[in-house]
């Protein structure tokens, strides 16, 4: 198998284990914080069932078609770009893995979930309350750690360019070559010493 199957095998296995865990979490959440939240540091951390009929972290921004079509527009455009990003790696197919999974996650429950007041919503469950953070769910958590990793990429990666040959190369790293062996190269290292 090559290398660029290889990196999509990642990238299906990353986006299927994340949607389960994140589908299966959920139904948990429903079975057991019900009517029963679990504190886990009183004040600081607990796990307690609500449902966000709004978009992401209960905020209204749009309407509610909207945040339905967004999420079924956003799938094919997080499989084109990473079927299209150069170079192939598992960093890119963790990465858009994750992403794409909080998005399919997050889809699922507003296509097939209907709370109490007989509305499609997002099932939520983890509670960070020495912030006051918006209660959220395992989706949430891959699409935004998938964001971040994506971001540091973005950020941190040089920029690659062709070089004469039509060969892809990284600016501002050079690579050190020694012409001849034995010769010492400009960082101070023998190459093929006898």
């Amino acid at each position: 198998m090559n290398i660029k199957k290889q990196v999509l095998v990642v990238f299906i296995i990353c986006a299927s284990i994340g949607t389960a865990v994140d589908l299966i979490t959920k139904h948990l959440a429903v079975k057991y914080l019900l009517y029963h939240p679990w504190i886990i540091i009183p004040d600081v951390f607990s796990f307690r069932f609500v449902t966000n009929e709004n978009m992401i972290w209960g905020l209204p921004l749009l309407p509610k078609t909207l945040a339905l079509i967004i999420p079924v527009l956003a799938i094919p455009v997080i499989v084109y770009v990473f079927l299209t990003m150069k170079p192939q790696t598992v960093f890119n197919a963790l990465t858009f893995g994750l992403i794409l999974s909080g998005t399919i996650g997050n889809l699922a429950d507003r296509m097939f979930y209907v709370n109490s007041r007989g509305i499609n919503a997002v099932r939520d469950f983890i509670s960070v309350d020495w912030i006051n953070w918006p209660v959220f769910n395992m989706a949430d958590v891959f699409i935004c750690v998938g964001a971040v990793l994506l971001a540091v990429k973005v950020l941190f990666t040089p920029p690659q360019t062709k070089d004469e040959e039509g060969k892809m190369k990284n600016e501002g790293r050079e690579e050190v070559r020694s012409p001849e062996p034995g010769v010492i190269n400009e960082v101070g290292k023998m190459k093929n010493e006898e």
